[in-house]
């Protein structure tokens, strides 16, 4: 086990979809999320997706505390 999470960067829906704890459920509620906590003012911590269908990134850093300390003590967090 480690402290460092096996996925760096998160979509919007990748980080509703992963249950993490103090994350929204929705999409477009992480979205607002991330615009109210000025996700994007992080130099380095956002990037535009280059998957189909567009968005943003976030970077794991930008995460709540308990959903950061739930990835790094994830089963596959190697």
């Amino acid at each position: 086990m480690t402290d460092t999470p096996a996925q760096t960067w998160w979509s919007a829906a990748e980080l509703a979809a992963s249950g993490l704890p103090d994350l929204p459920r929705t999409a477009r509620n992480v979205t607002q999320m991330a615009q109210r906590e000025g996700w994007a003012n992080q130099p380095g911590k956002v990037r535009r997706r280059k998957a189909r269908g567009g968005g943003m990134e976030y970077h794991v850093d930008l995460l709540p505390l308990r959903a950061r300390m739930a990835l790094a003590t994830a089963p596959d967090a190697e």
